[in-house]
Formats: C-alpha cells, structure tokens, sequence
C-alpha cells in the first residue's frame, strides 16, 4: 500500500533466523543471493528498476544488523526464554535494524520522487511489525526447538493445543468479518488460553494467525476497523498499531512463562537431590519453620530418636509430648 511498501514485511523474518543458524563466514553468499531476490521483486512487483537494487540494499541491511545484534546481545538462544530475551529481541530486530534500513528506504524514496517521510514511516512499521510477529516462530523452527517442544508434549497436550489454536483462528475470522461492531477485544480471550496450554509455542502461532488473517481481511476492507471510514492506508495502519499492542503484550508473557517453567524444572531437580541425599543420610536432616514447627525431617530419625518421619512432621521437638 502506499505506492508499493508492504503492510507486513515477511522476507527479513525468515532470513534472520537463518543467518543466526550459520557460520557468519557463510552469511555473505546467503545475502547476496537474497539481495538479487529482492531486487527482482522491487523491479517486477514493486516500485520499479530504478529502485530495485537500493531497496534491495536496505533489506539486506536490515537483515545483517538484526542478526548481528541478536547474536552480540545473545538474544539468539532459546527464542522467547525470557523477559532479557524479550527485550533484546525488540531492541535488535524490532527497533535498530528496521531504523536503519528505513532511512535507506526513505533516501531512495526522495531520489525517486515519492514522499520521503511516508516512506519511511510505512517502511519501519511494516519491518519491524513482520521482524515482531513471525521471527519467534521462525526462530523457534530453525533451531529445532520448536520440534523439541512438540516430542516433549504429549498427544493430548497437542490436541488441547491445535484446538485452542483452531480458535484463536475462528475468534479472529468472525471479528475481521463482521464490520457493524468493534469487537477488536474478543481474540484477546482465546489468545490467553493459547499462551497457558502452549506457552511460546501458543503464543507465536496465535499472534501469526492474528496478523495473516486479520490483515488479510482487513485491506479486503472487512472488519470493525472499517468503522474508522477513512481511506484503506489508514485502516491499515491501524490494523498494524493494533497487531503491534498484541505482540507486545502476548509475547512477554510467554517468555515470562517460559523462564518460570525452566526455574520450576530447576528447583525440582534441586529438591530431589536433596530429598536422596537426606533419605539416604545417618546423620537427622531437619527444617523447622520460625514457629519451631517441622515441616520435614529425615527417615534416619527413626533410628536415632525413636519416632517414625512423619510422626514428627507437624510438631515442635522442643516440646515434650
């Protein structure tokens, strides 16, 4: 839209993740051989030849900064694993490297004679929204972790999931369909349920499935943002501030989930290694509350005391029975 700028601009999206899983002596030839990709799509689809070879210039830019950031900040690993991650990833490829190539966008724009501010507002928005939306999923895919986090749920746990998903797309059809009321709220209840039942995995496919069919419908001109009865870019750029409030509130909590279930994982581990070692002690292994209370103590008591575990859980050893 525009005269040619993408609502949400998917290529970095795959590209970056990509080039966080190679060798950086490898990224140059992946690059070039995006670079002539885009430039063939600039020339054939887009603005025109004139512009072809500098926006394919700001793509590659955008795509280089991105993945060189994440990997400095080592925001790379384990996509979504955490608030840090989060805000690093926002940072890099949401902010800084969609920046950097507008301003290559925007240049272009003015030797060409289109409006050089509207270019580039149009350019950062529609990158860093398709960098916000789809890199996670991507992310998660190219380095197999999204493939770990299938095997490690089980067969029920994927149907509770493709059906809340299965919602999640319905929710947002009917919403982007129905033009006479705005019900832009409703998808943020089956959104949430995907996030707890699938946690990053939920997360990243929900907002996907937000952006791809309710930006369809929405420059199909269907939907409560048609309400706004101003001209399709607006609508558009709307749907875009909407679908970046959603990221930005859906993907934090799921990296937040995600920290908490590998600290949960942790502290398990950790609880039962001490339970073996006390289980297995002969010396009394025992923790009281402040109250004097215990609240767990060692098999070995019964050898060395005469009460049996449990009989002493529960009470005050200073006090006689």
């Amino acid at each position: 839209f525009n005269g040619g700028v993408a609502i949400i601009w998917v290529a970095t999206a795959i590209l970056v993740p990509v080039l966080i899983q190679r060798r950086r002596r490898d990224w140059g030839n992946l690059l070039l051989m995006c670079g002539v990709a885009s430039a063939l799509a600039t020339g054939l689809f887009g603005l025109d030849w004139k512009a072809a070879l500098p926006f394919a210039a700001a793509n590659m830019i955008e795509a280089y900064v991105g993945a060189f950031l994440l990997i400095g900040r080592r925001a790379s690993r384990r996509p979504l694993g955490s608030l840090r991650w989060m805000r690093d990833f926002v940072i890099s490829v949401g902010l800084v490297a969609p920046f950097a190539a507008s301003l290559v966008a925007a240049s272009t724009a003015a030797w060409i004679g289109l409006p050089a501010l509207a270019t580039l507002t149009d350019f950062f928005i529609g990158h860093a929204l398709g960098a916000l939306t789809l890199i996670p999923l991507i992310a998660m895919l190219a380095s197999g972790d999204l493939a770990r986090r299938f095997k490690e749920m089980g067969r029920a746990e994927l149907i509770d999931l493709a059906l809340v998903l299965a919602a999640v797309a319905a929710t947002v059809a009917i919403v982007f369909s129905v033009e006479g009321y705005p019900l832009l709220f409703l998808p943020a209840g089956p959104i949430v349920v995907a996030i707890f039942r699938g946690r990053e995995i939920g997360a990243a496919m929900s907002i996907v499935l937000l952006a791809m069919i309710g930006g369809t419908l929405t420059v199909a001109g269907q939907g409560p943002i048609a309400l706004l009865g101003s001209s399709l870019a607006n609508h558009v750029q709307f749907f875009q501030f909407y679908l970046a409030a959603a990221v930005l509130l859906v993907l934090p909590i799921a990296a937040d989930l995600r920290h908490r279930a590998r600290l949960h994982h942790a502290l398990r581990l950790s609880e039962e290694r001490y339970r073996m070692l006390a289980d297995h002690s002969t010396d009394i292994v025992m923790h009281t509350d402040v109250a004097g209370i215990v609240r767990f103590i060692s098999p070995s008591i019964a050898g060395l005391g005469g009460y049996h575990a449990k009989e002493a859980v529960g009470r005050n050893p200073l006090v006689r029975v």
